[in-house]
């Protein structure tokens, strides 16, 4: 059986697309569980007029994707979890594709896939976060910077992996501290703990949240700020890919402030919004990087007093 895991916040005009693309795929032995941390009672009458049995509801009084996750996950039965998000339509073979490539990859404990745009040619002007385009199969051993290979949107574990890494660290996503990356966080801890992360373009979604310029701007520097704070957390632990990450991002923006000054002294003129989206930039890293320290310097206490008592 597969267990499909899903957080909600209100979007009661979401959920219900999302839930019946999920009812109307082609393999039939999963369960869908939704928490839902609405404020009104409007997701749970949306949820509620599913009449099938394959639909569990949770309602929550916290807030925070990742408590929401947590919550469900020992109250999943299948071996195979599989989340998706409030937001997202999914393909018909999408249960099918995720059984599939755990059966044929047995070594395989983590699965991504392919997330695309909601029907772009009617959103002319807007954007969409948390997009995959990757065609190729990929099976990653090692840990790897996340952005842009693989989303939370559209992601699956055996159940076993959450026993065995523990589940979401509840200090990142959604209505958390940070703001996201718990989908990266987590997978991360999974390949440093030598486990196997398959991304496949067959395990198929789409994302239907589209934003104008100003808010897709912000979500993507909230997205910036979160993984800063994760791969500062795994630098600060001795991990070089880490460091390679954070040493690039702080490099990416002396560059473009090197450049702005350049051009500065040659046409005695900047380019204003490039420069203040820098410095946003600047300020989203440097948050992150002190979160990222803050998270080491507690969860590094935490095991020293573990380790006397």
């Amino acid at each position: 059986m597969i267990s499909v895991i899903i957080a909600t916040r209100n979007r009661p005009d979401k959920i219900g697309p999302c839930l019946n693309s999920i009812l109307k795929n082609s393999f039939s032995d999963f369960e869908v569980l939704v928490a839902d941390q609405s404020d009104g009672r409007q997701t749970e009458e949306a949820v509620r007029r599913f009449r099938d049995r394959k639909v569990s509801y949770f309602r929550l009084n916290n807030r925070g994707k990742s408590k929401a996750l947590n919550f469900l996950i020992p109250r999943a039965q299948g071996e195979i979890l599989a989340f998706t998000d409030d937001d997202c339509l999914v393909s018909r073979g999408w249960l099918k594709a995720v059984n599939v490539s755990f059966k044929k990859n047995p070594m395989v404990v983590g699965l991504f896939g392919l997330v695309l745009p909601y029907q772009p040619q009617a959103h002319a002007g807007q954007f969409c976060p948390a997009t995959v385009s990757g065609q190729k199969e990929k099976l990653y051993t090692r840990p790897f910077c996340h952005s842009g290979k693989i989303s939370g949107n559209n992601m699956a574990y055996r159940k076993k992996v959450f026993e065995e890494f523990g589940l979401f660290d509840e200090r990142y996503g959604p209505n958390a501290i940070t703001g996201s990356t718990e989908d990266a966080e987590m997978m991360l801890r999974v390949l440093i703990g030598r486990g196997k992360i398959l991304y496949s373009p067959r395990v198929r979604i789409y994302h239907n949240r589209w934003l104008e310029p100003g808010p897709y701007q912000r979500t993507m520097l909230v997205y910036l700020g979160s993984s800063t704070v994760c791969y500062s957390y795994y630098a600060l632990g001795g991990h070089l890919f880490a460091k390679k990450v954070v040493r690039h991002r702080f490099l990416k923006l002396y560059w473009l402030f090197e450049k702005e000054l350049r051009f500065f002294i040659k046409k005695s003129c900047f380019d204003f919004g490039r420069l203040v989206l820098a410095g946003r930039e600047l300020w989203f890293q440097l948050r992150g990087s002190w979160l990222g320290f803050r998270f080491y310097l507690s969860d590094s206490w935490r095991l020293v007093f573990k380790r006397r008592n």
